[in-house]
């Protein structure tokens, strides 16, 4: 047996087994709110599970990214929200975000047209505004109803455009609840952006 399929045979058996391990628990942490259809033609993948490291978990919230080639143009994340995280109306939506993703020349882009809030039911909410403060890194979203409190909805960002090359970032979600006067966490996405498929 040669040297580079005695390579491949034992990171392909390290990968299933770290895949493996990864589903297993997804599967008993009973991870997923909104479960949009997917898009036709794109390969979508749900997020894993950290092992090591990142977010304290009573914080991750589930994912998927579809199309997460680098430099994809057609890159969606769809970042879940659970109903039991959502103890009051949402009247705000904030998802702030590392800078490294934007970082010039090699950086990634959204496109504010076409990022969308879907329902519980699988409907879209309509949006009144949508600003993208890139010097803040975050986008905020203004849902022109409010979202109602204990129910599942997913923001999805669409046609973005992936960074050059491979990073793990963080995206933070904050709201603004009905009787509150301040935005707090929610939870966070753990994104392994331009990871191919």
């Amino acid at each position: 047996m040669q040297f580079k399929e005695m390579f491949a045979n034992r990171l392909g058996w390290r990968r299933r087994l770290i895949s493996g391990m990864a589903l297993s628990a997804v599967a008993a942490a009973g991870v997923g709110a909104v479960f949009a259809p997917e898009p036709a033609q794109a390969l979508c993948r749900r997020g894993a599970f950290t092992l090591f490291g990142g977010i304290d978990r009573e914080l991750v919230l589930p994912h998927r990214i579809c199309n997460n080639e680098p430099r994809s143009g057609n890159a969606i994340y769809q970042l879940e929200v659970p109903g039991e995280r959502i103890n009051a109306a949402v009247l705000e939506i904030e998802v702030s975000y590392d800078p490294i993703f934007t970082q010039p020349f090699r950086g990634g882009r959204f496109n504010i047209d076409a990022i969308e809030i879907i329902g519980e039911e699988g409907d879209r909410i309509a949006v009144e505004e949508i600003i993208w403060d890139q010097d803040a890194s975050r986008v905020e979203i203004y849902p022109e109803e409010i979202i109602p409190a204990n129910s599942d909805f997913a923001i999805h960002f669409n046609d973005v455009y992936n960074p050059s090359r491979y990073q793990q970032n963080i995206f933070t979600l904050k709201v603004l609840q009905q009787g509150e006067s301040l935005r707090r966490i929610i939870g966070a996405w753990t994104l392994e952006i331009s990871a191919g498929d």
